[in-house]
């Protein structure tokens, strides 16, 4: 099997490309593994650039964009912006301050998380 298969498969089977059609599922398959790449190297070092809040939250951000854009091409560098992005996103002041509203309103099991990801999503790339 080659590395391009291996990639893909094993994005498919934990259900991450449910959706799309092939040539799309493959593009996502290789954006999500550049994207785990950075983020396991990131979480190597010793001074993080990104937080962990990031690493469960950059594959749905990724998703829902390419799923919005669907003739875009998942470059690296576009992944690597939506990491920087989010990166700069919380941590900002809209972000803290957002998520402490939030977690006031709602003392449920609503995902705030999910909530603000949508926000941010709007914000910066206008979908």
């Amino acid at each position: 099997m080659d590395k391009q298969t291996e990639i893909y498969d094993k994005w498919r089977i934990i259900g991450m490309l449910e959706g799309l059609i092939f040539k799309n599922q493959v593009k996502l398959a290789n954006a999500y593994e550049h994207m785990a790449k950075i983020l396991l190297a990131d979480a190597e070092k010793e001074i993080r650039f990104y937080n962990d809040d990031i690493d469960t939250i950059g594959f749905p951000v990724l998703r829902r964009y390419f799923g919005l854009n669907l003739g875009i091409e998942l470059t690296n560098e576009l992944v690597e912006d939506i990491l920087k992005e989010l990166h700069k996103y919380q941590t900002s002041d809209f972000y803290t301050e957002g998520k402490l509203k939030l977690n006031l309103i709602f003392d449920s099991g609503l995902d705030m998380e999910a909530i603000l990801l949508k926000v941010f999503c709007e914000d910066i790339y206008g979908q």
